[in-house]
């Protein structure tokens, strides 16, 4: 999956340096390329040295992995990388504890759901059978978004199961 087309000033790799982690993806030059690289050692002086690059680098890297999640979720996936920046820049995050209703069957609704992780229950409220499960949902799956389109009620209730983390799109 392609996450991103790096161009003349753009950066690599620094997650995995200041995570003291794996790589989280593969690079792969298209053209000629020159590159600056930066020794682990003198990448985390730099950084002590200057705690407002640390904080921007780990605002950027946060920001990739939302992009690269988004992409993976089904109802995203054909958002090419600016359209997957935008869209994650203009979602925030919630978190939910188990047993919380997210969304309430009937009430209006101006914004939908996409989990992070953890996750729910849609149930639906009937006078004749009561509550009733209708799906549970996992990571990537996206909910609400009904209300958001035909402007009318919840038509269930979603709620956590486990602790989730939702990010939040408003209408």
């Amino acid at each position: 999956m392609l996450l991103a087309a790096l161009l003349e000033g753009d950066i690599f790799g620094e997650l995995a340096l200041l995570e003291n982690s794996a790589r989280q993806g593969t690079v792969t030059a298209l053209t000629p390329v020159v590159t600056l690289s930066l020794k682990a050692a003198d990448f985390h002086a730099l950084i002590k040295e200057h705690a407002e690059l640390e904080q921007a680098l780990r605002k950027n890297s946060e920001e990739m992995l939302l992009v690269k999640f988004l992409k993976q979720a089904s109802p995203f996936t054909a958002l090419d990388f600016h359209q997957a920046q935008k869209l994650a820049l203009s979602l925030k995050s919630l978190a939910v504890e188990p047993g919380s209703n997210i969304v309430r069957q009937g009430e209006p609704g101006s914004s939908c759901f996409l989990i992070k992780t953890g996750r729910a229950q849609v149930l639906r409220q009937s006078d004749c059978t009561g509550e009733k499960l209708l799906a549970t949902l996992e990571p990537g799956m996206l909910f609400g978004e009904t209300a958001l389109l035909s402007e009318s009620p919840r038509t269930a209730t979603v709620r956590a199961l486990e602790r989730c983390e939702l990010l939040v799109l408003e209408r």
